[in-house]
């Protein structure tokens, strides 16, 4: 947000060579994942009053940008693009056009060419869980669900649509997790929450 808009940037993985790569100071944006071939990147572009959605690919060599999706009927949030390339995962709703309202708000996955998105299949039609994360083969989609203060984490098979309990803690909240590179291992932060009532006098 340097330059007073929220933009993509590009620099070298010792902090240097720092490339403004979107320029575009009606719109907020967010990265949601690379190409395989790290040659695009994909992200996600709202306008500032919130009236547009859009997925647009930016080609780090050429610099030319493209839509992959937009539609003025559905607020759409959270994208992440498989690390395959394969398929994108988010979060959206229908707006009703006279109201401005959304209904509650899905999970879904659509497949991914490249250049446009497929029809979406619905995950979840509550979003009941929330740290949405792709295993590192593309196949499946990890996320977790909370109960109170207690959470576990849930495996989806996108192929099967088949949902697995991998964790059974049953204790306390997972704050953050991250997958292995070889999908055999996933580290976990988890910890208790805390809530007190606090009496202030004047």
């Amino acid at each position: 947000t340097r330059n007073g808009s929220q933009d993509i940037w590009r620099m070298d993985s010792d902090g240097g060579n720092e490339v403004q790569l979107t320029k575009t100071p009606q719109f907020i944006e967010y990265i949601c994942g690379m190409s395989p071939d790290f040659k695009n990147i994909v992200y996600r572009q709202q306008s500032i009053d919130n009236s547009k959605v859009m997925l647009e690919s930016l080609n780090l060599e050429t610099g030319q940008t493209k839509t992959i999706w937009q539609d003025e009927k559905v607020y759409m949030q959270s994208a992440i693009l498989s690390p395959d390339g394969k398929n994108m995962l988010y979060i959206s709703a229908p707006i009703d056009i006279q109201s401005g309202q959304m209904p509650q708000m899905s999970l879904s996955i659509a497949s991914f060419d490249g250049i446009n998105l497929g029809e979406p299949k619905v995950i979840q039609k509550t979003i009941s869980g929330n740290l949405f994360r792709f295993t590192n083969d593309g196949k499946s989609l990890l996320y977790v669900e909370n109960s109170g203060d207690n959470s576990d984490l849930f495996k989806f098979d996108i192929e099967s649509g088949k949902i697995t309990k991998v964790t059974n803690f049953n204790l306390e909240t997972i704050f953050r997790y991250v997958v292995s590179v070889n999908n055999k291992k996933i580290y976990l932060v988890r910890g208790n929450i805390s809530k007190e009532a606090v009496l202030i006098k004047n």
